[in-house]
Parts: C-alpha cells; sequence; structure tokens
C-alpha cells in the first residue's frame, strides 16, 4: 500500500500519461474507424429498447441489437400515438421491419453534421421503419425504475424542465427557450455537472450520516446510487466525467492516498478516454473537462480573491475565457455579457431551480412553486 501511495503522489506520471492517452486517441478516432456489424440490405432488427422520444408524429428509439441503431417511426394516427405512448417502455425486446440507411451528412460548411454527431455516438445506420412489434416486455429491474421515473416526470412537468434538471434529457424542451438560453450564453447549466452531483451526494451523506458512522460503507453506498444514475441519465457525457471523478476521489478517501486534484482529473480523463476514446468530441465533455480541469489548475488564485461577489465574477469570467473556443468552434458566436448573466444564473439554478426540481419530483403536491421559479427563469433570460 506504501508502494501504491508513493506512485500515485508522483509528480510526472500522470501528466505523460494523459498526454499518451489524449495522442494515442486522436490517432485512433482519426485513422482507425468503426465498421457496421450490418450489410445494409437487412430489413428486420431485433433488440432492446434503450431510449425513446416521441417528437410531433415521429417516434424515435435507440435500439441496442448487433449495434445500437437509431428507429424513426412515423404514426398514421393520434389513436396509434398514444398507444405506443401506453405499450412500448424501456427495457422492451422488439421487432423492428424497416431499411437501414446511412445519416445525412452536412451540405454546409462547419454545420451541423447529422452523421458525425451519431458516428461519435457509436451509431452508422439509422432505421426508416414500417412496423414495431414488442416480442417481450421489460422484465429488467433497472429498467422498470426507469421507466417509472420517466413517467412520474411526465406526470408532474409537461414543459421537459423536470427531465432536463433530474435526467439531463433537453429533448422537451421549448427550441424557442433553448436558442434564448444559448444565446445569454447560459445553457451550459442546464447540462447535469458536477454542481448537481455534489448537491445529490450532500444529501445522501448526510442522510447516511444519520444510519451508519461507517465511512467507506457511505461511500459504497453512494458510489452504487450514482452508477445507476449514469445509467438514468443514459451515460451523458457530463455525468460519466463527474461520477467517475467521484468513484476515484472516494477510493482517495477511504484508502488515505493523498493524490492532487489535478492527478484526480487527469486520471478521470485517462479512463474514460480508454473505454470511450469518441467521447472527445462530445460538446459536454469538452466543456465539462476543460473548465474542471482550468479550475483546480488555478484554484488558489481564485481562492486568493476577496469577497464573495468578487471571487464569483473571477470565476464566472475565468470560466468563459476557457469556453471561448467551444463556443466560437461550434457555435460562431460568444456573448461578451455572459459573465454577468452567469453571475446572476449560477445561484439561481444551483440554490433554487435545482432543489426546487428535486422537491417537484419528491413531493409532487409542491410543484406549484417549482413552476414559479422556471416562470421567472423564463422570464429573466427572456428579459435579458
Amino acid at each position: 500500500m506504501r508502494r501504491l501511495r508513493i506512485l500515485l503522489q508522483s509528480r510526472y506520471l500522470f501528466k505523460v500519461v494523459f498526454v499518451v492517452v489524449l495522442v494515442g486517441c486522436i490517432l485512433f478516432t482519426k485513422f482507425f474507424s468503426f465498421h457496421s456489424k450490418y450489410l445494409g440490405d437487412e430489413t428486420v432488427f431485433y433488440g432492446v429498447v434503450m431510449d425513446s422520444q416521441i417528437d410531433g408524429d415521429r417516434l424515435i428509439l435507440t435500439l441496442k441489437a448487433k449495434e445500437k441503431l437509431f428507429i424513426y417511426y412515423y404514426f398514421s394516427s393520434e389513436m396509434e400515438k398514444n398507444k405506443y405512448c401506453d405499450y412500448l417502455n424501456l427495457g422492451d425486446i422488439i421487432s423492428v421491419t424497416g431499411s437501414l440507411s446511412i445519416p445525412s451528412n452536412s451540405t454546409v460548411f462547419h454545420q451541423f453534421n447529422y452523421r458525425k454527431y451519431l458516428y461519435y455516438r457509436g451509431i452508422y445506420y439509422i432505421v426508416m421503419a414500417q412496423n414495431i412489434k414488442v416480442v417481450r416486455h421489460n422484465t429488467n429491474l433497472a429498467y422498470f425504475f426507469k421507466n417509472k421515473i420517466r413517467k412520474r416526470l411526465e406526470h408532474i412537468d409537461e414543459t421537459g424542465y423536470l427531465r432536463t434538471f433530474i435526467l439531463g434529457d433537453k429533448d422537451y424542451l421549448n427550441p424557442t427557450f433553448i436558442k434564448v438560453y444559448q444565446e445569454n450564453g447560459i445553457s451550459h447549466l442546464f447540462a447535469i455537472s458536477g454542481m448537481h452531483i455534489t448537491f445529490i451526494t450532500s444529501i445522501l451523506f448526510f442522510i447516511l450520516k444519520n444510519v451508519t458512522y461507517h465511512k467507506r460503507l457511505s461511500y459504497v453506498i453512494v458510489s452504487g446510487i450514482l452508477i445507476y444514475y449514469l445509467f438514468l441519465t443514459n451515460y451523458s457525457a457530463s455525468i460519466v466525467r463527474t461520477v467517475v471523478m467521484f468513484l476515484l476521489s472516494g477510493v482517495d478517501e477511504c484508502f488515505h492516498f493523498k493524490m492532487k486534484k489535478i492527478d484526480l482529473v487527469l486520471i478521470t480523463f485517462i479512463i474514460i478516454s480508454i473505454f470511450k476514446p469518441f467521447i472527445l468530441y462530445d460538446i459536454g465533455f469538452q466543456f465539462s473537462y476543460s473548465i474542471s480541469f482550468f479550475l483546480i489548475l488555478f484554484s488558489k488564485k481564485i481562492n486568493n480573491v476577496n469577497g464573495r461577489f468578487w471571487r464569483g465574477l473571477y470565476t464566472s469570467c475565468f470560466c468563459f475565457l476557457v469556453s471561448i473556443p467551444i463556443c466560437i468552434f461550434y457555435f460562431h458566436q460568444i456573448n461578451l455579457l455572459s459573465c454577468l448573466f452567469n453571475l446572476l444564473m449560477i445561484p439561481l439554478v444551483s440554490f433554487v431551480v435545482f432543489p426546487f426540481s428535486l422537491i417537484a419530483f419528491l413531493l409532487p403536491n409542491l410543484a406549484f412553486f417549482y413552476k414559479v421559479v422556471i416562470h421567472f427563469l423564463e422570464y429573466i433570460n427572456l428579459f435579458f
């Protein structure tokens, strides 16, 4: 254990491994592309429903078959749409009849490339479905609770904010407000991140502290809950980073390795990149990792700023500067006032909106207060 502690406290080890893994992942993703297990002429597909979304008259499924597939199915009537809402659940094994097609490429230079977007998520083909049949309904306990949670969220709140703050799913938000949040430079607050995980783990540790004084047992229980939370959020890139970071910090805390935070961040990157090299191209991962990395790297300078307001403003400006290259590359625009917006919105979302989201989920009778908070959030962003 002593030798391991000395190794983990090495000054240069993880820096060198980080550079090697980063270069290796870039070379791997650029020169060793994955190929589909399908020939392209198949018409029947069997698999497990991993995710589902209804967009108007269109059903969108993520199917775990020989490989991940995106399924598109158009409803012929409102009655059929309601039938699928009640009949089809996550975890169901289904049979899909349809034709494979390769997603469309971007036709405008530097605009959104749908084919590349899916490719980086391990999806080579989409299926235009003519018929979907449930072979066997879900018997998996993990999917059972996931279905229950999703339906509870839909019942409490139809605007999609609750799904966004609890599950990190922004697909149900009003596109108008998504654009407003992007233009104000605060859209990152709607991605589940370290802020959300810290809030959740603080509550869990507070509860467990009154149940058991065994520190390691508490970490094991919280870690198990967070791993299931990963499953609930469909392994969102920012959540994967945060949860892996928590697990490593827990091991460090329990076994007293006394590792530096910056080394924990580097190990987190190394582990995730080795198992999911294409995550390098996920915008959420790039934002989450780069901002976290530089905040920890310059934490001493930030903490030396006197006054809570000035420290908050300094942190907000710092995050803005770090995110500029990513914003320009992907969105071709930046909001110079986003530092001030974030100074106001980060406390509002962190200490008001997100806690009220959890309260509304646990106590639906108090959802009225949550809706008032959401209306205020929308109004103030429209005003800006």
